[in-house]
């Protein structure tokens, strides 16, 4: 193999690397996007879901702070 043949070889593992890098980072890049994009929408629809739950609280569970229906209380068709 001449010099110039295995500097070209250097020159495509490198180049091979780097798309390698840019696609690990590229990858990176969107899990990050896509895990704040979960955290956001946790966020943004937690409201929806505790005033949905809280619709079918009794009194005593709304203040005990039970949040999961069927777990941590039985709902009720009374909003007392």
């Amino acid at each position: 193999m001449t010099d110039k043949a295995a500097a070209s070889a250097g020159t495509y593992d490198g180049a091979e690397a780097v798309a390698s890098d840019r696609s690990a980072l590229r990858l990176l890049g969107r899990a990050a996007i896509y895990a704040a994009l979960a955290i956001w929408t946790f966020i943004a629809l937690f409201p929806i879901y505790w005033t949905l739950t809280t619709t079918f609280k009794l009194g005593k569970d709304v203040t005990q702070g039970h949040l999961i229906p069927w777990v941590d209380f039985i709902p009720k068709w009374k909003g007392l």
